[in-house]
């Protein structure tokens, strides 16, 4: 018996996962997407293209075909309306999209339809939850306690295609990465909870060096402290997830922030300069130059080398606005994606390490678990941070198609779901190295 899934998006992360899901000889995977470049180049066995010239009601298609499985791969946006079509054509979903409501409130419905709705199933979110929770099971079997766990994630060009003084280019959505630079984050520091503002993470940076690779920048990543249920660790003091970067990314992010290139109010941009916006904050620079006026307004000094990046991008400059409306932050999306696209045959980066410090209550010297996984893209090929998040979803698929018990809305924390996916990753060679260091070497906060 054929069985049919349903995959929207067409993408780079949808690459991977239809390529791996059409090996199978008992799928038809439907790939629908409104691009018809993106579906020309779905060149694989037993997959379906379908041009959608509307994908903003993908519901519409999920109840026209009623397939087994809907892997959606749109924007997070998407997920109620295709949740909610999914459960009125029966069909199980899986996506790599955080838990959120409205969707959150459907796990009673969905239990009830007998389905299983797998989500968070990429890299962050994704591979990070279902390692973690293999290596606290496996700290826990030995006896040992979690007294600090930290996690950091980076997607970043490969050294070899770091071309630009920002050493960061676009592997995902540049609206989705302005977005998140104003998102407040939360952590436990000594048992106690601590909360940073919007935007303010960038204020507390530090570098940590990963073994291998060198020293990257790390800031704290949204909203850590459901973490210590989900991984069951109740015993944790210390719990911090983590962004990595290249040095460098915070500073000039919080230099952004105070020019005001982060504003979303609508505006008239006809006639306007990059140099002008900028102008708004610094004021007049008559004598002392522009990034003599950006120094004075920031407080640094006019040889800061955040400065010279901002030069670089093009925010002193007499450049034209590139749209005629809309706000700020559209206008720095649209000079990112001019300045920090990856070009053909350049390699991206994908580095996702935890670190645990392990305690033992019965006397045994303390330890740190630390699991590291490093990828990178296949030059000519697929990105690394697309097989990072499209593989994922497929294996999720997978073992549902293998008969998955799991009903409801779920992340992928439980055993029956981490451990075959783990199997599954590392026989695509995305492998985690363990290591087990005497004494506590997780940063602290």
């Amino acid at each position: 018996m054929v069985r049919r899934v349903l995959v929207l998006g067409a993408g780079r992360v949808a690459g991977p996962c239809i390529a791996h899901l059409a090996k199978r000889e008992d799928v038809e995977v439907h790939a629908a997407d409104r691009d018809p470049s993106r579906l020309e180049a779905l060149r694989f066995p037993r997959v379906v293209p379908r041009l959608c010239g509307d994908l903003s009601d993908p519901g519409s298609l999920v109840r026209e075909l009623r397939p087994e499985v809907v892997v959606n791969l749109l924007p997070a946006p998407t997920m109620a309306s295709v949740a909610h079509a999914c459960l009125e054509a029966r069909a199980h979903m899986v996506n790599a999209s955080y838990i959120k409501d409205p969707l959150s409130r459907l796990d009673g419905a969905v239990r009830e339809a007998g389905l299983l709705f797998l989500c968070e199933m990429g890299l962050d979110p994704g591979i990070d939850h279902m390692a973690a929770c293999r290596t606290v099971g496996e700290i826990h079997r030995r006896g040992g306690k979690v007294a600090a766990f930290w996690s950091a994630c980076g997607a970043l060009p490969d050294r070899s295609s770091d071309t630009n003084p920002l050493g960061y280019k676009l592997s995902w959505s540049p609206r989705d990465l302005l977005g998140v630079c104003r998102r407040e984050a939360r952590f436990l520091r000594d048992g106690k909870e601590t909360v940073l503002p919007g935007g303010e993470p960038f204020r507390h940076a530090t570098l940590v060096e990963v073994e291998g690779l060198g020293w990257f920048e790390e800031y704290a990543n949204a909203d850590s402290l459901p973490y210590r249920e989900r991984y069951g660790i109740p015993e944790v003091r210390d719990l911090y997830r983590c962004t990595l970067r290249y040095p460098g990314w915070s500073e000039l992010v919080r230099y952004l922030l105070d020019l005001g290139w982060f504003e979303e109010g609508e505006r008239d941009l006809r006639g306007r300069s990059l140099w002008d916006l900028t102008a708004e904050r610094v004021g007049d620079a008559p004598q002392e130059g522009r990034k003599g006026a950006a120094a004075r307004r920031l407080g640094c000094p006019v040889w800061a080398a955040a400065l010279a990046v901002l030069e670089w991008l093009g925010v002193f400059s007499d450049a034209p606005c590139p749209l005629e409306r809309g706000s700020l932050r559209d206008v720095l999306e649209r000079v990112f994606l001019e300045k920090l696209s990856f070009l053909p045959g350049e390699q991206d980066l994908v580095v996702l390490q935890h670190r645990f410090a392990v305690e033992y209550p019965d006397g045994r010297k303390p330890e740190t678990w630390v699991s590291t996984l490093v990828d990178r893209g296949t030059e000519g090929e697929e990105t690394s941070i697309a097989r990072t998040t499209g593989l994922p979803a497929a294996m999720g698929t997978e073992l549902i198609l293998e008969g998955l018990a799991l009903r409801g809305v779920h992340a992928p924390v439980a055993p029956e779901v981490f451990v075959p996916a783990l199997e599954l990753l590392a026989a695509r060679g995305l492998r985690f190295l363990e290591t087990v260091l005497p004494g506590r070497k997780v940063p602290g906060r």
